[in-house]
């Protein structure tokens, strides 16, 4: 099966890095072209850190005569000097779905196409992101054991839509610190900053996962006024550290809207209140706490998933 070759697909930032860029163009470019540079290195006294390569496109000439290309960008520890059809360039970083394929080269015309399948699957999946313009790669990765391909699908995030889409979600346990007021003054960012995030080596059970704000009605019902819970996901709210709390989100159907960073928390928000929700036909708000998933993604793609509680007009 080829899925057993397949790692978890995580979004990772790339930074720009300064390399050594051959092409080349045969019957078996991958190989032909290692070669070549793991000679150029050592010819040139160069230690290797990493090994980028990606296909490239080669002429009709050069297909009809049943050659491909693939292009390589190696990084080395020392300075690179362009010579002999090697050149430097900086390989442009990004943001990318990044997948390890184990094993890729038992049956490599299986294996990593459709390991690039399956991340354009997961792409099609993932709403909140889309196809980047940035350049696809794959590294060969060696450790003493093994030999692995990491896969990096070039993403970027998606151009906001009007409406959201629905998610069920079970029943979890939320632990952190809690504010009640109407954050007139910023309380909620400074407690997370000062009195959350300094702590969160005191939880115990945590699960895998990001960061969670959950708000609900005040108990007293002024208006404006809310309670917020800056937390994560634990397994247990039994014995919570000195000033945290704990609450139980239920099971329920939500309305998902990303919003792009912190910032755009608030227009988010009025979007849904104000436009989404007055028109739709079947969904109306439900009662429950309002959730602010930041997923272990975040910041690196900006991206935070606002959750409204929902149901159907007249049958739920």
């Amino acid at each position: 099966m080829l899925e057993s070759h397949f790692g978890p697909v995580q979004i990772v930032k790339r930074e720009p890095v300064r390399a050594a860029h051959y092409c080349a163009v045969s019957a078996t470019p991958e190989d032909d072209g290692s070669e070549f540079l793991t000679d150029w290195f050592t010819r040139h006294g160069l230690t290797r850190l990493r090994r980028f390569g990606a296909d490239c496109e080669v002429s009709e000439a050069a297909q009809k005569a049943g050659h491909r290309g693939y292009e390589f960008w190696w990084t080395a520890a020392e300075e690179i000097t362009p010579a002999e059809g090697v050149d430097v360039v900086e390989l442009p970083g990004g943001l990318y779905a990044k997948m390890q394929l184990s094993d890729p080269f038992s049956s490599p015309f299986e294996v990593i196409p459709g390991g690039w399948q399956h991340l354009m699957e997961w792409l099609k999946q993932h709403p909140i992101y889309q196809m980047g313009s940035h350049q696809w790669l794959e590294e060969v990765v060696e450790t003493p054991d093994a030999t692995y391909l990491d896969l990096y699908l070039a993403i970027a995030p998606a151009i906001p839509k009007p409406e959201p889409w629905i998610e069920q979600k079970d029943a979890f346990l939320v632990a952190g610190t809690a504010y009640e007021g109407k954050n007139a003054e910023g309380e909620i960012p400074r407690m997370w900053d000062e009195q959350f995030i300094p702590r969160i080596g005191e939880l115990a059970g945590i699960q895998s996962g990001g960061f969670y704000g959950v708000a609900r009605a005040s108990q007293g019902g002024e208006p404006g006024v809310f309670a917020y819970l800056a937390g994560v996901e634990v397994r247990s709210l039994d014995a919570l550290p000195p000033g945290m709390v704990g609450w139980q989100v239920p099971a329920q159907r939500y309305a998902v809207m990303p919003a792009y960073g912190v910032q755009d928390l608030g227009p988010a928000i009025h979007a849904y209140y104000h436009n989404w929700l007055p028109q739709s036909k079947e969904w109306q708000a439900a009662d429950g706490p309002m959730l602010e998933d930041y997923p272990e993604s975040f910041p690196l793609d900006d991206i935070i998933l606002l959750y409204f509680p929902v149901r159907r007009i007249g049958r739920d």
